[in-house]
């Protein structure tokens, strides 16, 4: 009695173990499913370890699936036996071609970044309030616009010279439609997508983050930041850069709104990678704006073909022009060079790149001879 009563128990814990085999074979391999099966044999298997002990735990399980040991059903347990095999390889192969593509990622990106950190004369314009709940995806495109701006510009932007407004109509557009206004957007469609904009080119625009009550109310003050009209619905954010913590990746985002003094808050906040929705939707500019003004005039416009970082960090710097740009030169100071070289400032700019510029002096000008195309030497003393 006792036999039959062990072989009853023996034959059910066989069928239920070629009953959970069989339900892991109806799913992808994959990583996920390659756990799920080696989790049969080995409940207590971690996944990291996966990669490393794979071969010891489909062992163990081989074991037990064997048709040998399932006398009472052998050509189902060889059935399953067989197409556990393929489906092993099938998912191992998945499992390590995401680890090299994880791999290659982790070294594209670097755990952490954010733009005012690699950029630190970036201006990211912040306002005291906003009254209309429709005119913040246009707010949030502008602060792009002009955090952009110093990035190209490669210092923090003049006073008047960042965009704000250009006309009242850009108060009710989204963010893709004022960046459409000036020159042209772009979406961005996935994690790695946004990383590389924020590493390459600054802030991206997220059109998608929903501003729910639960992150308004996870800390005291958040409130201030934001919109409220705007509470449980799409409220734009600008993320700025993004950190690996304890529970994961998070974007950092820098708000519109900067809250009072006084008042007791965070000035920038994370929030996890797909958290709220904040990366379903993102949109950047596609103008670089190399050709905007980001520094108060008047303007002289040189053929500098140098890299801008070198040209930056110079004190003086000497160039040739031709007599029309002389004439050009002589009206940017007012009708009288000599007169003017000594207090009057004037910014350079590059000719291919207004973007590219500096304030300075004019220091000296001097008649080169043997220089038929561009004969005046023009000496500047950057400010």
């Amino acid at each position: 009695m006792a036999n039959t009563q062990n072989n009853f128990a023996e034959s059910k814990f066989a069928d239920l173990l070629l009953d959970q085999v069989e339900a892991v074979l109806t799913q992808d391999p994959c990583e996920d499913s390659l756990y799920n099966l080696l989790k049969i044999a080995s409940p207590n298997i971690e996944r990291s370890t996966i990669s490393r002990d794979h071969q010891k735990h489909f062992k163990k399980l081989k074991f037990q699936v064997h048709p040998d040991r399932h006398t009472g059903n052998s050509e189902r347990a060889n059935k399953i036996f067989q197409s556990m095999a393929d489906f092993y390889e099938e998912a191992l192969g998945s499992t390590n071609r995401n680890h090299t593509r994880k791999e290659k990622r982790e070294k594209r990106y670097p755990t952490n970044f954010e733009s005012s950190e690699k950029w630190t004369y970036i201006h990211i314009r912040r306002m005291k309030c906003i009254s209309k709940e429709k005119s913040v995806g246009s707010q949030v495109a502008i602060q792009c616009i002009n955090a952009r701006g110093s990035i190209v510009h490669g210092k923090t932007i003049d006073v008047g010279q960042s965009i704000t407004k250009p006309n009242k109509s850009l108060d009710h557009r989204s963010a893709k439609e004022v960046f459409d206004m000036y020159g042209g957007s772009k979406a961005l469609s996935s994690q790695d997508e946004i990383k590389t904009e924020l590493m390459t080119r600054g802030p991206v625009v997220s059109t998608s983050f929903e501003l729910s009550a639960a992150f308004l109310s996870s800390v005291e003050g958040r409130d201030h930041f934001f919109h409220l009209g705007l509470k449980e619905k799409v409220h734009d954010v600008l993320i700025t850069g993004w950190k690996h913590t304890s529970m994961g990746e998070v974007w950092q985002i820098c708000p519109l709104i900067k809250a009072e003094y006084n008042h007791v808050g965070e000035e920038c906040f994370n929030i996890g990678f797909g958290q709220y929705n904040i990366d379903r939707t993102c949109v950047v500019p596609t103008n670089t704006f190399e050709d905007y003004n980001w520094q108060k005039g008047p303007y002289f416009k040189a053929d500098i073909w140098l890299d801008r970082d070198t040209w930056y960090s110079w004190k003086y710097m000497d160039f040739s022009i031709n007599s029309k740009q002389l004439e050009e030169l002589t009206e940017v100071m007012g009708g009288n060079i000599i007169a003017s070289a000594k207090n009057k400032r004037f910014t350079l700019q590059d000719s291919r790149k207004k973007a590219h510029s500096r304030s300075c002096y004019l220091q000296e000008v001097t008649l080169q001879k043997n220089n038929t195309a561009k004969p005046w030497r023009i000496s500047v003393v950057f400010i």
